[in-house]
């Protein structure tokens, strides 16, 4: 059961409850509710089929659909054959302990280092591109992200800036897109987090603030860099939470990416 997937799995269920669509943006909480009773059930079904690691097996599921996406919009200028992973969890562990020390130099260095190695795996596609088009120094991506139990939280877009220093493509400091800011509490999937951490007395005791426990939700992010407008790019986070739904994937902020 190796190749299981989210539609396989969903199958085996006695019934199959699904959310419902056009929903209104304030029921994204209750909503929120419903995904996670699926991802619980799809979890328990998962263990009963294979025994496997089920946190390793949802990042492994994930990769190969959004792969499978690429592949299905080769037409959509994405710039690669897979997705580039991002590890949040090493990300926020590094922020926190720059809060700490009140030193950012460590998580500069993090996000420059994973800019380097995304930006040299696309730097031909930039320059054919830069050729063509004139020098365009932003870059917008779509991007899903997982939590620590393998779960999808959001479907989302944002950008990058890069400028052409010293013979290689580099990411303009603080220019990294809103993915790598921190979840605001009042607004999208931080209100719907915080939200589900008032109500949890178990969260509260591991997580003395709401805003410790937002710091420490996400784990993984996949990032799929396209060589489009911000209108294109809207429409293809569009499609690629279509498909993640079509797909049967629960998604903890189900509707990220149908509210600009």
């Amino acid at each position: 059961m190796f190749n299981t997937t989210y539609k396989e799995i969903y199958s085996m269920f006695p019934n199959k409850p699904y959310p419902v669509h056009d929903i209104y943006e304030d029921c994204r909480t209750i909503l929120a509710d419903l995904q996670i009773e699926m991802f619980n059930r799809i979890n328990t079904q998962l263990y009963k089929t294979c025994h496997y690691n089920k946190p390793r097996k949802h990042h492994e599921m994930i990769k190969k659909l959004l792969i499978e996406f690429i592949i299905d919009n080769k037409d959509s200028k994405i710039v690669s054959a897979e997705p580039f992973e991002l590890n949040l969890e090493a990300f926020y562990a590094i922020k926190q302990n720059c809060n700490i020390s009140n030193n950012n130099k460590p998580l500069d260095e993090y996000i420059i280092t994973y800019f380097e190695d995304l930006l040299s795996n696309i730097s031909n596609t930039l320059t054919n591109n830069n050729r063509a088009n004139g020098n365009n120094p932003i870059i917008n991506y779509i991007y899903v992200t997982q939590r620590k139990d393998g779960m999808v939280c959001v479907v989302g877009k944002s950008h990058f800036k890069y400028e052409f220093k010293g013979n290689e493509y580099k990411l303009v400091k603080n220019q990294e897109g809103d993915l790598f800011k921190k979840m605001d509490e009042d607004k999208g999937s931080g209100k719907i987090l915080s939200s589900l951490y008032i109500k949890d007395n178990e969260l509260k005791k591991q997580y003395s603030t709401c805003r410790e426990f937002l710091d420490d939700y996400l784990y993984t992010a996949w990032i799929i860099p396209v060589l489009l407008n911000e209108h294109a790019t809207s429409q293809l986070e569009e499609y690629l939470g279509r498909y993640l739904i079509n797909q049967n994937v629960p998604i903890l902020n189900l509707l990220s990416h149908t509210f600009k």
